[in-house]
């Protein structure tokens, strides 16, 4: 939750973060494991690209701890190339995702 207090929008926060509070909602989950990123997170493939005012995500996530009990979770996306930066650190974003609005199976492919 500290990622959201610290970096979420204002839209974000009054609309999250009481309901997580209260118990409402819970955000219990951040996908940051890749089966093809080793330990070198900023080698993650997962993209992130804008299209409009929405990002589209492709990737794949795996090791999300508590993803089953969680409302919202937290995704890191590559959102410029590594190979476009000087500072191999950058270019990483963190998206909220409502896990409600997914259909299907935790271990299928999905557009989120």
């Amino acid at each position: 939750m500290g990622t959201l207090l610290r970096h979420g929008s204002d839209e974000q926060k009054q609309l999250y973060l009481p309901k997580i509070a209260s118990g409402q909602l819970r955000l219990q989950a951040f996908a940051v494991t890749e089966p093809d990123a080793g330990s070198e997170t900023t080698r993650l493939p997962t993209r992130a690209i804008r299209r409009g005012d929405k990002y589209v995500v492709n990737g794949q996530k795996i090791f999300i701890s508590r993803a089953k009990q969680s409302d919202l979770m937290l995704l890191l996306a590559r959102t410029t190339p590594y190979e476009e930066l000087k500072d191999k650190t950058q270019g990483l974003s963190v998206f909220l995702v409502d896990m409600r609005d997914i259909k299907g199976s935790s271990n299928s492919s999905r557009s989120i």
